[in-house]
């Protein structure tokens, strides 16, 4: 039997693609793990690109040692979560109670800083409503409100002396025996009419510091001169005057009559002066806009002036009419409040 030299790199005789007996690699190499393919630890892998080269992404890669788990089923990434019901973002909270129309509807006539709505929320008109407004906006400046009612009240009864013999009173029927007979003349009914009209022009002054009130921009005695719309204003308040003149001068021939078209005329124009103060809006728009609001409201309108004849009517009798100086202001601000709330406004609080 031939026996082999022994080899000078391999002194021992080991066989280095064998194991040792036992099943255990030599001591020299680490043991292989995976895939009997897999590269030695000095060598990179055969899939793995050289350092200088960049890195092929996209390009197929066999599972084994270096290489990535393989991605989820469906594509690369897993996919994002489902967007809310309704598209895109989730919407905004509505704002809290109370935040309502302040960016809505116009405000007619307020200013920025004006206070926000009475209460918590939109009044609602009700005669109980407008007469308590009225009642609670003459308390907050009792004496402003008096003297500025006295003033006015003072120049009217003087204008009246002075230009409306509107009557001429027949003394020689009361001296024999009859009944003094009441002779209404042309003249008289001009001058009334004048006189009228005056008066309508000084109530506006007053109508002009319920406004302001109602916007919340009532500051004393200055709000009855500070004009938003002065000249709407005084044209306003001479057309109504110089319609009670046409009225006057129809009573000559048909007082009955002239009395029914007065009383009409008076229920729809009753929110004519405060438009016009308010809005700032021509004679005639005011017009429409007043028997417009009127007329949609019928019934409210009517049972607020009957609340206002019986208010009237108390003031006259308490004390000789000095409660007056109380009503007239009271039933101005109630007025103001009616025309606010029923054309959708809102209302500074009292």
């Amino acid at each position: 039997m031939t026996q082999n030299p022994p080899d000078p790199q391999n002194p021992g005789g080991e066989q280095p693609d064998e194991q040792q007996p036992g099943g255990f690699p030599p001591p020299s190499q680490p043991p292989t793990y995976g895939s009997p393919n897999q590269p030695p630890a000095n060598q990179p892998p055969a899939n793995q690109p050289p350092a200088d080269q960049p890195p092929s992404y996209g390009a197929p890669q066999q599972p084994g040692y270096g290489t990535p788990p393989p991605p989820p089923p469906g594509g690369g990434f897993p996919s994002a979560p489902p967007p809310p019901p309704g598209g895109g973002f989730p919407s905004a909270p509505p704002p809290p109670p109370g935040q309502y129309g302040q960016y809505g509807a116009p405000q007619y006539g307020g200013q920025a800083g004006a206070p926000g709505p009475w209460g918590a929320g939109q009044p609602q008109f009700s005669v109980g409503a407008a007469i308590s407004y009225g009642w609670n906006a003459f308390k907050s400046h009792a004496l402003v409100w008096i003297l500025g009612f006295l003033a006015v009240a003072a120049l009217s009864i003087l204008i009246q002396r002075i230009l409306n013999p509107s009557v001429n009173v027949d003394l020689d029927s009361a001296a024999d025996g009859g009944i003094p007979m009441v002779e209404y003349t042309l003249t008289g009914q001009l001058l009334a009419g004048v006189a009228t009209i005056l008066t309508y022009l000084l109530y506006a002054v007053f109508v002009q510091g319920v406004v302001h009130k109602l916007n919340g921009r009532f500051d004393g005695f200055g709000s009855f001169t500070r004009f938003d719309h002065a000249g709407p204003l005084f044209i306003a308040a001479a057309a109504l005057g110089a319609v009670n003149l046409v009225f006057g001068l129809l009573s000559i021939v048909s007082p009955f009559l002239t009395s029914i078209l007065s009383l009409v005329w008076g229920v729809l124009s009753t929110f004519v002066m405060y438009i016009a103060a308010d809005r700032g809006v021509q004679v005639v728009e005011a017009v429409q806009q007043s028997i417009r609001l009127v007329t949609s409201n019928l019934g409210s309108v009517i049972v607020l002036w009957l609340a206002t004849i019986g208010l009237v009517i108390a003031g006259i009798i308490v004390v000789c009419f000095t409660g007056l100086i109380i009503v007239v202001p009271l039933v101005a601000l109630a007025w103001g409040f009616a025309y606010k709330t029923l054309s959708g406004q809102q209302v500074a609080a009292p």
